[in-house]
């Protein structure tokens, strides 16, 4: 719960609002406590309603714990991972990883979360997910944080943007990416200071990217003409295309997407520039052998 009243919250358990209520209040007899304080608009829980939620947690973190061992005893021949991304490693990364181990683990069922970044530490904790995917570490007092590979933030500039003109000497094609060239020392990266009177097109305040592109923007001295602020990289990629400003991206994502003359690409030079993909998983948490197992299968993916 809490969905702010007994209706709504019934509503959401596909039950009626005085099953509901009566439910709870045969609880509350019980215990000979209140859980809620039904005084308030919406309803609040008690300091005793708060502490049943976190029983209630716990004993379904102890099941979910002791199914999985359970799942074990068959050696992978069934089993369940719930694993997590955003919507970049939904799309394009996660959905290779997983036809390869359901070659390899037919029965075990792999169901796939679009979770955005801001959300991830609290969809690990409350167990919704097994496994998370991102660009950054969480806690690790409470979280297990295991590196898996490095990518780069690279710019996307619509092609018919004048500043192209003169970086011509920078300027990274489709196929440059495509073959990791930009990664070598040899080509160089453009000042991001050369961009400060252009649009750009970024992603909203909580995202990682957005962190870092705006640190890198005023390190170079300005900050960013944003002209629209999106949730996702790929939506901000295909509206660079566009021509509406100019986008921050991972180089990682032109590999996915099909080839076209509409972006100029462009390596910058800033540390920030570069980071660790982090595969996260919670402390504490039984780990079973299918989880495992695909573990193994995504740290051999972005071996390759």
């Amino acid at each position: 719960m809490i969905k702010g009243s007994f209706s709504k919250a019934a509503k959401n358990l596909y039950i009626s609002q005085p099953a509901l209520s009566a439910y709870i209040k045969k609880i509350e007899v019980e215990l000979g406590v209140s859980l809620f304080d039904r005084s308030m608009t919406p309803i609040h829980l008690t300091e005793p309603g708060e502490m049943y939620i976190h029983a209630i947690l716990q004993v379904k973190a102890i099941q979910n714990n002791l199914e999985q061992y359970f799942q074990d005893i068959t050696n992978l021949k069934v089993g369940k991972i719930s694993i997590g991304g955003t919507n970049f490693f939904c799309s394009c990364v996660l959905p290779d990883i997983i036809v390869e181990f359901k070659k390899q683990h037919p029965g075990i069922n792999v169901d796939l979360f679009e979770v955005k970044s801001s959300d991830m530490h609290e969809e690990l904790m409350k167990e919704t997910i097994d496994l998370a995917i991102e660009c950054f570490h969480l806690d690790t007092k409470l979280f297990e944080n295991r590196v898996i590979a490095k990518e780069n933030i690279i710019l996307a500039v619509p092609k018919n943007y004048r500043i192209n003109d003169e970086l011509s000497a920078y300027r990274l094609s489709f196929q440059n990416i495509v073959e990791k060239r930009h990664l070598s020392s040899d080509f160089p990266p453009v000042q991001l200071s050369k961009f400060a009177n252009q649009p750009f097109v970024m992603l909203r305040k909580g995202n990682d990217m957005y962190t870092r592109s705006m640190k890198m923007c005023r390190k170079a001295g300005f900050t960013p003409k944003a002209v629209i602020y999106l949730d996702q990289l790929m939506t901000s990629y295909h509206i660079a295309r566009k021509g509406m400003g100019i986008a921050f991206i991972r180089d990682s994502l032109v590999k996915y997407m099909n080839f076209n003359e509409d972006i100029c690409f462009y390596k910058l030079a800033d540390e920030l520039s570069s980071r660790e993909l982090v595969l996260i998983r919670k402390k504490n948490r039984y780990l079973s052998r299918s989880v495992d197992a695909f573990i193994n299968s995504v740290i051999s993916f972005f071996s390759m």
